[in-house]
This record gives structure tokens, sequence and C-alpha cells, in this order.
């Protein structure tokens, strides 16, 4: 069965995938094991930062809200608004949103969706 997706622009979207979206100043609640763990990352210098940061996966990173691809089509076309797409979209599934409101909006029905 061929996987679900949605065009925007030049980028694909799989409804069944992960994507990460992040705002610069946007930040979300761990549980208190997660963000111990990713706090120690924060102590490690330069490369060995992001070597351990990246073990921890999109997931476990407070600066993002893991989403999947059905629920961030249904976020744009609810909010009005397109993402800036990262560089290496198809590798990284990184969405950049430049609106704080629309940041907050999504951020909580994502709770909202994983509290059903």
């Amino acid at each position: 069965m061929p996987k679900r997706y949605e065009r925007i622009g030049n980028h694909v979207i799989y409804f069944d995938e992960w994507y990460y979206l992040t705002y610069a100043g946007g930040e979300r609640e761990l549980t208190k094991e997660k963000q111990k763990d990713w706090n120690k990352t924060l102590l490690l210098p330069g490369d060995l930062k992001y070597k351990e940061q990246h073990k921890l996966g999109w997931k476990n990173n407070p600066n993002v809200v893991p989403l999947k691809g059905i629920e961030v089509i249904a976020f744009i076309r609810e909010l009005k608004f397109v993402p800036f797409f990262d560089h290496y979209f198809a590798h990284t599934h990184l969405l950049k949103i430049a609106d704080v409101i629309i940041y907050e909006s999504i951020k909580k029905k994502s709770y909202e969706i994983a509290m059903r």
C-alpha cells in the first residue's frame, strides 16, 4: 500500500512519519527523567554535546514539538500558515515557525492530542 502524503511547495509530508516544529523562544515540558537527560547534554563541550543530543533524538528535545505528518497538515490548514522548511528537511523533518502565537497554538493542541 503506498504511503499517504501531501505536497507543500517542493516538500513532501508523509502522514505517518514524525515531524518536528521549532520556534526560537519556545520550550515544552518533558518528564523529569527526560529533562534531566537533556540537561546533562547542555554541560558537554562542542561536538560531544551535539552527539549526545542526537542520541536522545528529536522527541526528547524540549525545543521542538513532535507531531505526525497528518497533524502537521491539519495545523497548517486550520491555522493558515506556511512553516519554514529546514534546508535538509527530507532528512531532518524539521519545520521552523516564526510566529509565537502559532507555535503556542500547536503546542497546546499537541498536548490535547497526546492526552487522548
